[in-house]
Protein backbone atom coordinates (compact mmCIF):
# COMPACT_ATOMS: atom_id res chain seq x y z
CA UNK A 1 0.00 0.00 0.00
CA UNK A 2 3.07 2.03 0.69
CA UNK A 3 4.06 1.85 -2.72
CA UNK A 4 0.92 2.82 -3.83
CA UNK A 5 0.65 6.03 -2.15
CA UNK A 6 4.03 7.20 -2.80
CA UNK A 7 3.60 6.20 -6.48
CA UNK A 8 0.25 8.54 -6.96
CA UNK A 9 1.49 11.22 -4.81
CA UNK A 10 4.57 11.46 -7.35
CA UNK A 11 1.96 10.92 -10.42
CA UNK A 12 0.03 13.94 -8.65
CA UNK A 13 3.17 16.01 -7.58
CA UNK A 14 4.31 15.75 -11.29
CA UNK A 15 0.98 17.10 -12.66
CA UNK A 16 0.43 20.07 -10.14
CA UNK A 17 4.00 21.22 -11.31
CA UNK A 18 1.90 22.50 -14.39
CA UNK A 19 -1.73 22.64 -13.57
CA UNK A 20 -4.34 23.28 -11.04
CA UNK A 21 -5.46 20.91 -8.94
CA UNK A 22 -9.14 20.71 -10.74
CA UNK A 23 -6.99 19.57 -14.22
CA UNK A 24 -5.09 17.03 -11.91
CA UNK A 25 -8.07 15.58 -10.29
CA UNK A 26 -9.57 15.58 -13.88
CA UNK A 27 -6.89 13.73 -15.46
CA UNK A 28 -6.72 11.06 -12.60
CA UNK A 29 -10.68 10.63 -12.51
CA UNK A 30 -11.11 10.98 -16.40
CA UNK A 31 -10.84 8.26 -19.44
CA UNK A 32 -7.45 8.36 -20.49
CA UNK A 33 -6.72 7.43 -24.10
CA UNK A 34 -3.01 6.72 -23.25
CA UNK A 35 -4.07 4.25 -21.03
CA UNK A 36 -6.95 2.17 -23.30
CA UNK A 37 -9.70 4.33 -22.52
CA UNK A 38 -8.74 3.77 -18.87
CA UNK A 39 -9.02 6.10 -15.73
CA UNK A 40 -5.97 6.13 -14.12
CA UNK A 41 -7.41 6.29 -10.20
CA UNK A 42 -8.98 2.90 -10.87
CA UNK A 43 -5.40 1.49 -12.34
CA UNK A 44 -3.90 2.95 -9.08
CA UNK A 45 -6.36 1.23 -7.28
CA UNK A 46 -6.99 -2.09 -8.66
CA UNK A 47 -4.11 -3.02 -10.74
CA UNK A 48 -0.54 -4.51 -10.43
CA UNK A 49 1.40 -1.37 -9.29
CA UNK A 50 4.55 -2.72 -11.09
CA UNK A 51 2.54 -3.32 -14.14
CA UNK A 52 0.64 -0.27 -14.21
CA UNK A 53 3.28 2.37 -13.15
CA UNK A 54 5.08 2.43 -16.08
CA UNK A 55 2.04 2.98 -18.10
CA UNK A 56 0.33 5.62 -15.73
CA UNK A 57 3.60 7.69 -15.77
CA UNK A 58 3.61 7.43 -19.47
CA UNK A 59 0.44 8.67 -19.67
CA UNK A 60 1.23 11.94 -17.41
CA UNK A 61 4.26 12.51 -19.26
CA UNK A 62 1.89 12.28 -22.53
CA UNK A 63 -0.69 15.10 -20.99
CA UNK A 64 2.33 16.83 -19.85
CA UNK A 65 3.82 16.88 -23.45
CA UNK A 66 0.56 18.21 -25.14
CA UNK A 67 -0.03 20.65 -22.86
Amino acid sequence: MEARLRFTYHVVRTLAEHDSPQVVQSWLTGINPELGDRVPLRLLRDGDLDTVAPEILGAARAFLAGA
